[in-house]
């Protein structure tokens, strides 16, 4: 049998730091899908539905989630226009190093940061 050997290509790399977060299932394949995709901005505009297809997460979910990633500082979402028009969300993915990102997204109230998702 082979053994395992650190992959030369077709890889990404994820801080260990992930691991401290208590990041549910979904968030931590959320995360991981985005720091893949990201550019050198640390932004990535994949769509819920390429999201939901290749993640094969609803979309509800991915909603809900995106949403919780986004009260506790780890994501950001706005607007990706091309050509003058919407096309998806943008998200920004923000460096493990932040504090902010260890709090417990159920203390946050609904209202203390208000961000949309849709």
């Amino acid at each position: 049998m082979k053994k395992w050997k650190k992959p030369t290509k077709n890889f990404y790399m994820m801080p260990n730091d992930v691991f401290n977060l208590n990041l549910d299932p979904y968030e931590f394949m959320i995360l991981s899908y985005m720091v893949r995709r990201i550019n050198a901005d640390s932004e990535c505009w994949p769509s819920f539905k390429t999201m939901s297809k290749d993640l094969g997460i609803s979309v509800s979910t991915l909603e809900d989630r995106v949403a919780k990633m986004c009260k506790r500082g780890l994501i950001s979402v706005g607007k990706h226009t091309s050509n003058g028009k919407y096309r998806n969300n943008v998200y920004t993915i923000y460096s493990l190093e932040n504090p902010e990102i260890y709090r417990d997204p159920d203390a946050v109230e609904d209202d203390e940061l208000p961000l949309s998702v849709a």
